[in-house]
């Protein structure tokens, strides 16, 4: 067992604590020299499991990226059936 371990317990707590947050893998492990997928373990709970703090499962979205996001996705549903309906009036005339 490795008893040398570059990020303490109390690192752990406060990387998974900002990652319940909303703060990003690439961004923690660069706070703390590491690299993102060893973040994601953490924040996973599938290393230091004993350290505590919570597990956040999810990669959690900003409200405003998610109203950006079903904005973009209404205007493309809106363009491909003007699409689809111009292509169905060329077929009828």
């Amino acid at each position: 067992m490795k008893i040398d371990r570059k990020l303490s317990d109390d690192d752990v707590r406060a990387i998974r604590q900002a990652a319940h947050e909303g703060a990003s893998d690439k961004a923690q492990a660069e706070k703390y020299g590491v690299h993102p997928a060893f973040v994601a373990a953490i924040r996973l709970g599938r290393c230091r499991k004993r350290a505590g703090g919570p597990i956040t499962r999810r990669a959690r979205v900003a409200t405003a990226d998610l109203e950006r996001r079903v904005a973009r996705l209404e205007r493309r549903v809106s363009r491909l059936s003007a699409a689809l309906e111009a292509v169905g009036a060329q077929g009828v005339a």
